[in-house]
């Protein structure tokens, strides 16, 4: 990121933060600007990995969680809040981190009427979640699990939506380590002339916990 591009991340923050300050918890406009400056700190976390803007940015969702008039916005802060642990999982490495993640982006994942695009979301960030848990516990199930959240991604999405990328790659990886798991040790090509390899680590937002 440049550093132009920085400059202008802050400078958003520094806005939104003026305006949050100067709002009642019963503003009509609050969780617009709650939701904007989280993910503008998620962003900025993105390219400098400072901890304290992930912090903030988690301190920023559970608020407007926390709020009397967040209604039908309240998957919207779940999954962004479930991405953030997430992100805060792969500093920490505690488990904690990670389960709360899971939860927040499945109740995210559970919530009905959302918008094809939203439920795809969603899904795709609660498979990498279960794919970092499983990493963690090697337990099959979580990776079963994220496995056929990413297929309920892709189908919803569709093969011309450009989303499916992420997805897909996320998917592939999932897939080669179920393969890895579970096939004859003796029918796995050796590590000179494997095509498959570990997952992959892209380091992007779309694939974050790859």
């Amino acid at each position: 990121m440049s550093l132009q591009s920085q400059e202008i991340l802050t400078e958003a923050h520094e806005l939104s933060e003026s305006v949050i300050s100067s709002m009642h918890d019963f503003d009509p406009e609050l969780l617009s600007r709650l939701q904007s400056d989280t993910v503008v700190l998620t962003r900025r976390f993105e390219y400098n990995r400072n901890l304290e803007d992930l912090t903030k940015a988690i301190s920023i969702t559970r608020r407007a969680l926390a709020s009397p008039i967040l209604g039908t916005r309240k998957w919207k802060f779940q999954q962004l809040l479930g991405i953030q642990l997430g992100y805060l999982f792969q500093k920490t490495e505690k488990k904690d981190d990670i389960e709360a993640a899971i939860t927040s982006l499945q109740a995210a994942v559970e919530v009905e009427r959302l918008s094809p695009a939203d439920k795809a979301v969603s899904l795709d960030e609660y498979g990498k979640v279960l794919f970092a848990r499983f990493k963690l516990n090697n337990k099959k199930a979580d990776l079963e699990q994220a496995i056929k959240v990413y297929k309920e991604a892709l189908e919803i999405w569709g093969s011309e939506n450009d989303s499916i990328v992420s997805c897909m790659n996320n998917l592939g990886n999932a897939m080669v380590t179920m393969f890895e798991m579970t096939a004859d040790p003796r029918e796995l090509p050796s590590d000179n002339h494997s095509s498959y390899g570990r997952p992959r680590r892209t380091g992007t937002f779309s694939s974050h916990f790859s």
